[in-house]
């Protein structure tokens, strides 16, 4: 009698372990039905936001769908367009800037929302459950090693970093270890955070660049007259480095001072072609896509889809200019 007890005991267990294998596992999204995703970022015709796009599109399954939105920088539009993503029935959102209002919309719709390029700030880690990042210190140290290593040895690097965006904030951390880490190298470090924000002064991402890059090139040209010696410029953003390579045409400094950034813009690329920029370390857009798009299929066992927190940290590329300078 005891014996069959346990062997029926047995039984049940391992009946319940294959439920608990099989039966319980769970994905983001209903992989039995047609989904249909949004993808809500600032321009659908920047390259690198269509780059993740189409790295979307390649992930999903043949029968699901995404439609691509813009928000234009705008953080109202995003809002609204994530609640109407909600109204309409949407099955996931893929968020580029972390807006935790657009954020709240999809989680009170229960529809899921992954965030994908940009590194929301600590404070934010429990609430973006899904990510798909760049590491900003990879970026930092595989831009500024490359600048270090083309260095003449007479020069010093100027250290620029007066981009007052809190995404930033990690790469300004990097760059300041990676600094420490090359004490034989004489580095002029420029801080200043005191420009103000698009977050304080309302204006679209034209403006904001426009800004930031004549901002820039205004104050690197002060810099660069005041220190005959700098032969290297690293920028923490590619609008700086625009800024950059400006003044040092102006100073006529081409063939003396190498610029290295992170970041890509179309305009920063041109800049790369021509030898004005010896290089950025950027995303990988569409392998980011691709993450981005498995991460809604991942199945993630018996515990509830809100309780579940993952992210997937893509390395970097680097792009080199091969013109000769």
């Amino acid at each position: 009698m005891v014996n069959r007890i346990t062997k029926t005991l047995s039984i049940v267990a391992i009946i319940c372990v294959l439920f608990m294998l099989t039966g319980c596992r769970k994905t983001l999204v209903d992989t039995t039905k047609n989904n249909r995703f949004a993808y809500i970022c600032p321009d659908p015709e920047a390259k690198n936001y269509s780059d993740v796009a189409e790295g979307i599109r390649a992930g999903l399954s043949d029968n699901d769908t995404l439609d691509v939105l813009g928000s234009y920088g705008d953080f109202s539009i995003e809002k609204a367009i994530a609640h109407r993503c909600v109204q309409e029935g949407y099955d996931g959102v893929f968020l580029t800037v972390f807006n935790d209002e657009a954020y709240a919309s999809c989680a009170e719709g229960s529809i899921p929302a992954i965030m994908v390029k940009e590194e929301p700030m600590n404070i934010f880690d429990d609430y973006m459950r899904f990510r798909v990042l760049t590491s900003e210190k990879s970026l930092v140290i595989q831009s500024l090693e490359y600048l270090i290593q083309q260095l003449p040895e007479d020069g010093s690097i100027l250290v620029y970093c007066a981009n007052d965006q809190s995404v930033y904030m990690e790469r300004f951390k990097a760059c300041k270890k990676a600094m420490k880490k090359h004490a034989e190298t004489e580095f002029i470090f420029f801080s200043d955070f005191t420009t103000v924000s698009n977050a304080v002064i309302r204006e679209d991402a034209d403006q904001l660049r426009e800004r930031v890059c004549r901002e820039s090139y205004e104050k690197i040209q002060k810099l660069l007259s005041e220190n005959s010696d700098i032969r290297g410029i690293w920028t923490m953003d590619e609008v700086e480095a625009i800024g950059a390579a400006r003044a040092v045409a102006e100073a006529g400094k081409e063939k003396d001072v190498v610029i290295a950034t992170v970041g890509w813009s179309e305009e920063l690329q041109n800049l790369i072609d021509e030898g004005s920029v010896i290089c950025t370390a950027t995303d990988q857009n569409y392998e980011i896509g691709l993450k981005a798009a498995s991460m809604m299929y991942h199945e993630y066992g018996s515990v509830k889809k809100m309780f579940i927190s993952e992210t997937i940290v893509m390395e970097p590329q680097l792009i080199i200019s091969n013109r000769e300078r």
